[in-house]
């Protein structure tokens, strides 16, 4: 597998992302991992996804819910689809996916290009996500070809309960 970005690890797991996958395996206790399984396939329902990086919520609860039993949830950037990425999976096979777009969109500068993200660290910010976009790059114009996007730094993009 190449082009991995993003390396989180999280409750026994290593997450990444690698071009269009999202991936997992688990740890094992001498620091191997297992089998690698890949959670969501960015161009299997025809589009094409480039995922860059992504933030486990801390909690593996959805933003502005309480958690559905059993799920966690992981947010993606979506690189030069300019779009953030939810997806719901099971917590134990990985399997049962669900993903949304919920923020952003193709032909959109609202999330032009975004590259990073993380949950914040401090107190009164464990539950917010933030992001950030690479802009300026010849990619962010909007579907006119006229509205260019700079880089940002979005604070507060989402909020978990």
């Amino acid at each position: 597998m190449s082009n991995i970005n993003g390396i989180k690890i999280q409750d026994g797991y290593i997450y990444w992302t690698a071009g269009s996958d999202f991936c997992r395996a688990e740890l094992q206790s001498n620091f191997t991992i297992s089998t690698a399984e890949v959670i969501v396939l960015g161009s299997e329902d025809g589009s094409s996804l480039n995922f860059d990086d992504f933030a486990l919520s801390p909690n593996r609860w959805k933003t502005n819910q309480t958690n559905r039993e059993g799920r966690e949830y992981a947010y993606l950037t979506t690189s030069v689809n300019n779009s953030i990425m939810e997806i719901s999976l099971d917590a134990k096979t990985g399997g049962n996916n669900e993903t949304a777009i919920i923020a952003g969109a193709l032909d959109s500068t609202e999330i032009a290009e975004p590259t990073g993200a993380a949950f914040g660290r401090a107190q009164g910010q464990l539950n917010k996500l933030y992001v950030t976009t690479g802009g300026d790059s010849g990619m962010n114009v909007d579907v006119d070809g006229v509205e260019t996007a700079t880089s940002k730094f979005l604070e507060s993009f989402l909020l978990l309960k």
